[in-house]
């Protein structure tokens, strides 16, 4: 996978920096700092960093490797033939991307990772993830099941994305969104991971007209919302 960037730092300069954050992903679950240590060599593991607003990974780019966040914030992103951008998810630190193409053994990725902030990347390779090194050490089979973890996770959330937009109306569509961010929780407030025009493209739907729809569920004392991404479900 090649990756754009203007800014590289060698891994052993951020390794300890991050092993407590690698420490609580699910990729390294039930792994010990000091077995990731040992092993962020043999996965090839780089440190990358982009700018706010910089595709990681294009669309339709090879990809061979898994990235997982270790600061900012990025789109799984997808256009469509007339170049029409959605955004089909969100990552936050510790989050990994490109397991279900590696996994899938799909030449080129399907979708693209775009930096919402300015973001920093943990990047390793994929084969090295699945072929047990030649120390044979414990940790790497742990390593593998997670992955497999990883895939499902990701599935489910493709599956609850499909639910949303199978909604028949822009109304139901964002009804069941807030509803399964707040978990169904009624007068607790909660934030969306999303911004108006990002939600939009979730969504899939023009960024004016859901703006109407937001105002009239205010209007109506079905939602509140204190600030731009926090809502509050009122019934």
């Amino acid at each position: 996978m090649e990756i754009i960037t203007a800014k590289e730092r060698t891994l052993h300069a951020l390794t300890d920096e991050y092993l407590g954050l690698l420490v609580d992903t699910e990729l390294f679950s039930g792994i010990s700092i000091q077995e990731i240590r040992a092993m962020l060599a043999c996965l090839g593991a780089q440190v990358k960093t982009f700018e706010k607003g910089n595709l990681l990974v294009s669309p339709g780019q090879p990809l061979d490797s898994l990235v997982i966040m270790l600061e900012g914030q990025s789109h799984i992103v997808q256009y469509d033939l007339d170049g029409n951008r959605f955004i089909r998810g969100d990552l936050a630190i510790g989050d990994c991307f490109g397991d279900t193409t590696v996994c899938a053994r799909q030449k080129t990725s399907d979708l693209g990772l775009e930096a919402r902030t300015d973001t920093k990347v943990l990047v390793v390779k994929y084969q090295r993830v699945v072929t047990t090194c030649s120390s044979a050490c414990q940790f790497h089979a742990r390593l593998i099941q997670n992955l497999l973890k990883v895939v499902a996770t990701h599935n489910n959330h493709q599956a609850q994305q499909l639910e949303v937009l199978t909604q028949k109306t822009l109304r139901d569509k964002l009804w069941y969104f807030l509803r399964s961010i707040s978990h169904d929780e009624r007068d607790s407030e909660f934030e969306i991971p999303f911004a108006r025009e990002e939600l939009a493209a979730y969504l899939r739907c023009d960024r004016s007209a859901l703006s109407r729809e937001i105002s009239n569920m205010v209007a109506e004392g079905l939602i509140k919302t204190p600030r731009r991404q926090t809502f509050i479900l009122c019934s």
